[in-house]
């Protein structure tokens, strides 16, 4: 029989209805993915651009002039 609908089907209503919208994201998982900025200052250093286009990941860059902060260097 042509038209007919088999309600025993798990999806026989999927035709008429659109499928159920997807779960809203968890907003503490969302917020702990949150990237945040981050500047940690500790000293100052000068380069040449000759040293400074040399500088891979990994490098240990000395620092000439330290801030002390308070009584902390």
């Amino acid at each position: 029989c042509h038209g007919a609908l088999s309600f025993g089907a798990p999806d026989a209503l999927a035709v008429f209805f659109a499928a159920a919208p997807a779960a809203p994201p968890d907003a503490r998982a969302a917020y702990a993915t949150l990237p945040v900025p981050l500047v940690f200052e500790i000293g100052r250093t000068e380069l040449t651009m000759a040293e400074l286009a040399d500088v891979v990941g990994g490098d240990i860059i000395a620092i000439e002039r330290w801030h002390a902060q308070e009584q902390n260097l």
